[in-house]
């Protein structure tokens, strides 16, 4: 492309003198200019159909060899390290986040840390979990405040029932964040990837009933 564009360049620049040669040089120019948009459009489809092929075969397996990260303006989501303890134990010690933590067959774990030592074993354990590819946490981070301020948790689950092969999310959050809003936007970071990364055809989350904010920001993002 770039060779095209040089000799074009200069065939016009040649032609100037005559208005004949000018003429057809802008008609030649003109032409091979779409030409190019052409083929670019047709780049973009290929690199696209290419994307979108690796990501299909790029999936659960890749994500426990290297965790993505996403983010937009307001939050960045990254794979949790033992150093966000000493953030995140405000999230977990937070009374009034502490009800709608889904911990839900966690063998009796109701997600109360509130020590950075107790905090840092549930992150052990998170890590370990990642190690042998049970689920994959993911430290929400206000990019504005530079500090944790809640994790998600997403897994592939198989069972037999009416359940399997499915997506399950858990969302963690400091209590200050529970608007439809601010889940709307931490959810639109995570949803639309996990469906190929764990492969997925559906993502189910438990809400409970009371939780308003909570519910509205759910049925956005299409849960």
């Amino acid at each position: 492309m770039w060779a095209t564009t040089k000799t074009v360049a200069h065939f016009s620049t040649s032609a100037s003198a005559h208005p004949a040669a000018q003429q057809d040089a802008a008609s030649l120019l003109a032409a091979m200019k779409a030409e190019l948009l052409v083929w670019s459009v047709r780049l973009c489809d290929i690199l696209h159909s290419t994307n979108r092929n690796f990501m299909r075969y790029n999936k659960m397996s890749d994500v426990y060899k290297s965790c993505p990260t996403f983010e937009n303006n307001r939050f960045l989501l990254r794979f949790s390290q033992l150093d966000d303890a000493s953030d995140l134990v405000s999230v977990y010690s937070d009374k009034n986040a502490l009800p709608f933590f889904n911990s839900d067959n966690c063998h009796g774990d109701n997600f109360y840390y509130p020590t950075e030592e107790r905090m840092r074993e549930a992150i052990k354990f998170w890590l370990t979990s990642y190690s042998t590819k049970w689920f994959v946490r993911w430290t929400i981070i206000d990019k504005e405040k530079h500090k944790a301020v809640g994790a998600i948790e997403v897994f592939h689950r198989s069972a037999n029932d009416d359940f399997n092969h499915v997506g399950v999310l858990r969302l963690d959050l400091k209590s200050e964040y529970e608007t439809s809003e601010e889940i709307f936007t931490i959810m639109s970071l995570i949803v639309p990837p996990a469906f190929d990364l764990f492969e997925c055809e559906e993502i189910i989350t438990k809400v409970p009933v009371n939780s308003v904010e909570r519910m509205d920001a759910m049925k956005r993002i299409g849960l």
